[in-house]
């Protein structure tokens, strides 16, 4: 029994989590892509792109790989952009 009197129920009851429809309900915390913000690297010049060694899978992208970079995420649903130019 706990400190209350009442008998201590091991099990964590999910009846009410039948369905997709109550589980979204139920759900806590919620991450959409429209959330996320997708830094990128800028460099002046045409056809370039450099990787970042300290920071794996990102790269250096010039002007025109940066918009198709850019269309892509925007396709897959990022709206926010931050953009670090080459100092």
């Amino acid at each position: 029994m706990d400190p209350f009197g009442l008998p201590f129920q091991p099990s964590r009851p999910r009846r009410n989590r039948r369905n997709a429809a109550i589980r979204g309900l139920a759900r806590e915390s919620r991450l959409h892509p429209e959330q996320l913000i997708y830094p990128l690297f800028c460099v002046d010049g045409q056809g370039i792109e450099e990787p970042i060694a300290s920071l794996p899978g990102m790269a250096r992208l010039s002007e025109d790989k940066l918009l198709a970079e850019i269309e892509r995420s925007w396709n897959l649903g990022i709206r926010n952009f931050c953009l670090f130019p080459a100092v």
